[in-house]
């Protein structure tokens, strides 16, 4: 790669009855498309290298970075990868017209030639940081802003919290769900904040008793401070730095499911709407599971939503199970809450698997 290189990517859920039952989706893949066929000229014409990676996978390799694209079996993703060497990447999602689509290459490659202002966060993304006095380091930011909100000015919208949301964890598929979600009016425009990991294991875990847990990381058992960082100080800077409403949801899958489950049970005014995606309860000897009738009848679950979905994989899979059981028999009348066992998928597939459809119900 030795120049600007504007790659657009588009992928169609694995079945193809999937695609059938949604025309909304499949008239989107078609429409980009075809902005797609008109762009490549222009782009062309004005200096820029266009290429192409339609499929479920790809890779765009420069030296030193690896840029990476994957999508789940039933869900799309349609979009545009801006690349100048040596340079961070710019993705957008579903620009509306061709011409969209060449200003923002111009502003992009413009910037790094020094010609003009970076405008690739304008459309969709931005990045931030944070110094965290609660866990004692600098944390990384992302941060997806739907459309709407550069469209609407005097609009505020609902934020969804993410714990693995580094640019090389989760967060780009699951803006790109939110997005296609909202492109396909399935879901209200929402803001995405992804929290990159520094120490994974040990923002995501609560203290243990058990000697096999603390095998796993150098440090564990930092969860409160971890929930301390979100709420005292990256919740603040959020509503400081974009519009937002009180509207607030998180999602993690596995030790971020865990996390999301022990704040749902510990703090759960912190948030709105909590999804835990195999969560490892595991964790402590099952200790959320254990008390987690105690804990559900002095709940203030007024107003707030759960959702639980758990693969095939069996310790996890017997532990959320448990877990929906305590919900069933002592979950508060006024908790919205849900338990679903995927037992088609796994654990490295539930994240993109799952999510598509839990975000069309959890969010809409």
């Amino acid at each position: 790669m030795t120049g600007p290189t504007v790659i657009a990517f588009w992928t169609v859920p694995a079945s193809d009855t999937a695609l059938a039952a949604d025309p909304d989706l499949a008239s989107a893949l078609d429409e980009q498309q075809y902005y797609w066929a008109e762009s490549r000229t222009a782009l062309a014409a004005a200096g820029f290298t266009p290429a192409e990676q339609p499929g479920r996978r790809f890779r765009v390799r420069e030296p030193g970075r690896t840029w990476r694209f994957a999508a789940a079996a039933d869900s799309a993703a349609i979009g545009y990868l801006l690349v100048r060497p040596g340079q961070p990447a710019c993705v957008l999602y579903r620009l509306r017209h061709p011409d969209e689509l060449l200003a923002a290459a111009r502003a992009f490659f413009g910037a790094a030639a020094g010609r003009g202002a970076l405008d690739c966060a304008r459309t969709d993304r931005e990045t931030f940081t944070l110094d965290s006095r609660a866990v004692g380091e600098r944390r990384t930011i992302n941060v997806y802003l739907p459309p709407a909100y550069r469209a609407s000015p005097e609009k505020s919208f609902p934020v969804l919290y993410m714990p693995d949301g580094g640019l090389e964890e989760d967060f780009p598929h699951v803006a790109g769900t939110i997005d296609s979600l909202i492109a396909l009016a399935k879901i209200p425009p929402v803001i995405v904040v992804g929290i990159e990991n520094t120490q994974r294991r040990r923002d995501m875990t609560g203290p243990t008793t058990v000697a096999r847990d603390s095998t796993i990381a150098p440090r564990v058992g930092g969860s409160e401070a971890f929930r301390a960082f979100i709420r005292d100080e990256l919740m603040p800077a959020v509503r400081t730095r974009y519009r937002t409403t009180d509207e607030t949801a998180i999602v993690g899958e596995s030790l971020a499911g865990l996390f999301v489950v022990e704040t749902f049970l510990l703090e759960p005014r912190l948030f709105r709407r909590y999804v835990a995606l195999d969560p490892s309860l595991w964790w402590n000897g099952g200790e959320l599971v254990r008390t987690a009738e105690r804990r559900l009848r002095a709940l203030d679950a007024r107003g707030r939503t759960l959702y639980v979905a758990a693969s095939h994989e069996p310790e996890i899979a017997a532990d959320a199970a448990t877990f929906a059981a305590a919900l069933e028999r002592h979950a508060p009348r006024e908790l919205d809450w849900r338990f679903e066992s995927r037992p088609d998928l796994e654990h490295g597939t539930i994240y993109r698997g799952a999510s598509p459809a839990i975000f069309a119900r959890v969010l809409r």
